[in-house]
């Protein structure tokens, strides 16, 4: 809390005292870059090479249309000189680049000048059709109207000449770069270990601290920097102690905040703890930039001062978030999952490797600004940056070897077979990054020791940078699953959940920009490529952009969710106050979900601005072989929507097809689910249930027939066995007596007479039950009557 009021007090003085500081601070550059001066040079080169290229690409239009075409003609006809130039510099290549984006970007909505109206004049000259002989009326009004159209459509065209050559011009400044930047990469010097290159990079190296302390020292003691420090001594002092008190009690007042939280809320320790650490970073962060502005802004330091102070914020801001990652990734309070779960003595050591290497790096950014200000050879600078490779190889190797097969700690349980797939995949990664990255460590200092300082550079700092990149995506997937955690209370639940699988995939994807920018994309490259999905790609006549593409996304999905909400509406509120039958009710509501779905597509489709038209021929193709190779599925799509909406069979209806009887207990559009009386789910699909023969036992009601049938001894009087047989069906209460029950004798046996009763009963679905009441009814009344079989036992009665 004392760090937070404090970076709040800071920030408000900060916005207090700036502006009038800014104003009184005298400028301290004393030099100008070579590199501005030679760009000039080249473009002035560029100007004269190219002013007859210029007067014959003038275009006599002028300003047309708001767009100075003139003035483009010249520029375009200067880049085309720099480009053709041997060995242009980069720096104007880079400010030739950025002028041909602004000229660029005007032409770009000038494509579509006029369009609206373009569209309706087209439409006019088809209207009037092609005829040659047709009358002089109308011969003339085509004639006036592709006048109008040729005029309408010189702006766009021009547009788009100059939008195609300024493109090309970008696209061929892009690769002279990159072929310059790979030539850097494989442009090999003197070894740094050369005795003359030693000498002279030891030489270089005490004239700039000489050089540096009599700056400073000159600088104090100038009366007019003195002058300037004290008119505003007071706020500086005030920003830089702030700063220096931010850098130093975030971490301890942090570490408070947390303990007392966790504390009072144990279960948000994990998310209490990743806050705390972004907080302390920071604010510590934020403490670097108070620093720097308070040692910028004094006016106490010079030319040679100013660059190392200029690269405080990245030296202090790499160790701030170098030691973020390390201490997340290697926590101490957090049960990480395989294959992160270290032991205490491997997170220890990776802490404390993490810091080296920041601190390492830190002090390499600020020995390469204070080498900046002299004129340094390329092997002078590989013999400067000798010692931090050397250490940065060593600990990345170090590092490598700590997570290569590093122990974890021992607990309960393994798992189901998905984690330990996962860990597995994990484990994979993990040892393939630390495998990788030994190998980097000991090719780095090999290629800087024989002169290819750029491509040992090249692949030590962005393999470090990789794996701390790496450390932050796992530290954020964690983050996101402790969240989810926490928001439904259950640890499991967020285990099993989507949504922060989800969220990682998002995180991945958002970090491979940074990722291709460590390993040397340039910037403008990323923002070509993405200027490029920005204006999208055309797929036959339809544009599809990343915008478009959102839109629908959003369209559909708010469209979807409409129609659950409607079929929620309707299964909750409308469809039990109405008379419809279940088997209805399903229909109704899987024409609304069909419906709806229809709709939400076509009004997406509409939105992002997806004509629809130019896919029907390639639709209707698709249609004809997707109806040869799915044609059962149609047909039972198809038997579907017959089944519900001709109602034959509806959910909980007793059907026998093909053998198979239970309950109905899904009709979908493409099979129905029975459920047979043992238990078992039954897949008939819909086509079976249109063209077979069905019985359904309970359709519009559930009255049903029975039949009792039993066999009695020859000498038995039949007319006795149908008035037993009658009067026990007629007792039963489940049996209708307004169709009286049927007794009939079926014939004769060798042994035995054979009689049967049927019974209309009120509920066929209990007709098993009934069924076996009148059985034994029936045997009670035999018995009492004395009625034998053959063999003088009376008989149970089969029933059918």
């Amino acid at each position: 809390m004392i760090a937070f009021r404090t970076g709040i007090f800071a920030a408000l003085l900060a916005i207090w005292v700036m502006p009038a500081i800014a104003q009184d601070t005298a400028a301290t550059a004393e030099a100008i870059t070579s590199e501005s001066a030679d760009a000039d040079a080249e473009a002035a080169d560029a100007a004269q090479a190219s002013d007859d290229a210029a007067d014959t690409a003038r275009i006599p239009f002028g300003i047309f249309s708001g767009i100075d075409y003139a003035g483009w003609a010249e520029f375009a006809a200067h880049a085309e000189a720099l480009v053709a130039l041997p060995s242009p510099s980069t720096f104007a290549l880079e400010r030739m680049r950025s002028e041909l984006v602004t000229w660029r970007d005007m032409f770009s909505p000038a494509r579509d000048q006029n369009s609206e109206r373009i569209a309706t004049v087209t439409a006019q000259i088809a209207a009037l059709g092609t005829n040659t002989d047709a009358a002089n009326a109308i011969t003339s009004r085509r004639t006036a109207l592709q006048s109008q159209l040729a005029i309408l459509q010189a702006p766009a065209i021009l547009a788009g000449e100059a939008y195609a050559q300024a493109d090309g011009l970008i696209a061929e400044i892009d690769r002279t770069l990159r072929v310059k930047q790979h030539a850097a990469l494989l442009t090999r010097t003197d070894s740094p270990l050369d005795p003359a290159t030693l000498t002279e990079a030891y030489s270089q190296f005490i004239f700039s601290i000489k050089a540096l302390a009599t700056e400073v020292k000159l600088s104090f003691q100038s009366a007019s920097r003195q002058a300037t420090f004290r008119a505003h001594a007071f706020p500086v002092i005030l920003i830089a102690v702030l700063g220096v008190a931010l850098m130093f009690c975030a971490g301890p007042a942090s570490r408070r905040v947390r303990a007392r939280i966790g504390h009072k809320y144990p279960e948000y320790d994990n998310v209490t703890g990743f806050l705390s650490a972004a907080a302390r970073a920071g604010l510590q962060f934020f403490g670097v930039l108070l620093l720097t502005w308070a040692l910028q802004t004094s006016g106490l330091f010079g030319y040679r001062a100013a660059f190392v102070i200029g690269a405080l914020p990245m030296a202090g801001g790499l160790i701030v978030a170098v030691s973020w990652v390390g201490g997340r990734f290697f926590a101490y309070s957090r049960a990480n999952p395989r294959p992160f779960d270290f032991t205490p003595e491997v997170r220890a050591r990776g802490k404390r490797l993490t810091r080296e290497l920041g601190v390492v790096m830190a002090a390499g950014i600020l020995l390469v600004a204070m080498m900046e200000t002299g004129d340094t050879s390329a092997a002078v600078r590989n013999a400067f940056s000798l010692p931090v490779v050397l250490f940065v190889a060593l600990t990345l190797f170090r590092y490598g070897r700590l997570l290569d097969n590093a122990p974890q700690v021992e607990r309960e349980g393994t798992g189901d077979g998905e984690d330990n797939r996962s860990t597995l995949l994990w484990s994979l990664m993990l040892r393939f990054v630390a495998k990788m990255a030994q190998v980097i460590a000991v090719l780095g200092p090999i290629a800087l020791l024989i002169g290819y300082g750029r491509a040992a550079e090249w692949m030590l700092y962005p393999a470090v940078m990789t794996i701390l990149l790496l450390g932050t995506l796992v530290a954020l997937q964690w983050f996101v699953f402790d969240i989810f955690a926490v928001v439904l209370h259950s640890r499991d639940l967020a285990q099993n959940s989507l949504w922060p699988v989800l969220v990682a995939i998002a995180l991945m994807i958002a970090a491979i920009p940074v990722a291709a920018l460590i390993w040397g994309v340039r910037v403008e490259d990323m923002s070509e490529l993405a200027a490029r999905l920005g204006e999208g790609f055309t797929v036959g006549d339809v544009q599809l952009s990343p915008s478009g593409v959102l839109t629908f996304l959003v369209v559909f999905a708010v469209g979807y969710m409409i129609t659950r909400l409607v079929q929620s509406t309707m299964t909750t509120t409308v469809l039990p106050r109405t008379r419809l039958d279940k088997g209805a009710q399903t229909a109704m509501l899987s024409a609304i979900r069909y419906v709806g779905l229809a709709l939400a597509a076509l009004l997406a489709f509409t939105l992002a601005g997806l004509n629809l038209s130019s896919l029907a021929v390639v639709a209707g193709a698709l249609s004809v072989g997707i109806g040869f190779g799915l044609q059962t599925v149609v047909q039972n799509f198809v038997a579907g929507i017959i089944l519900l909406a001709g109602r034959a069979i509806g959910q909980g209806d007793w059907i026998e097809v093909g053998g198979v009887s239970g309950y109905v207990r899904e009709v979908s559009v493409r099979s129905t689910r029975i459920e047979t009386f043992d238990r078992s789910d039954v897949i008939v699909p819909n086509a079976t249930l249109v063209s077979g023969s069905v019985t359904n036992w309970t359709r519009g009601n559930a009255v049903g027939r029975i039949t009792v049938a039993a066999t009695v001894a020859y000498g038995t009087d039949p007319t006795q066995v149908m008035d037993i047989m009658r009067a026990a069906a007629e007792a039963h209460p489940m049996v209708l007596l307004s169709t009286k029950p049927a007794v009939l004798m079926t014939g004769f046996a060798a042994d035995t007479m054979n009689f049967e009763v049927k019974a209309l009963v009120r509920d066929i679905n209990s007709g098993g039950t009934v069924r076996s009441d009148i059985t034994v009814d029936i045997a009670r009344r035999f018995n009492a009557a004395g009625i034998q079989t053959r063999n003088g036992l009376v008989p149970l009665p089969a029933a059918t």
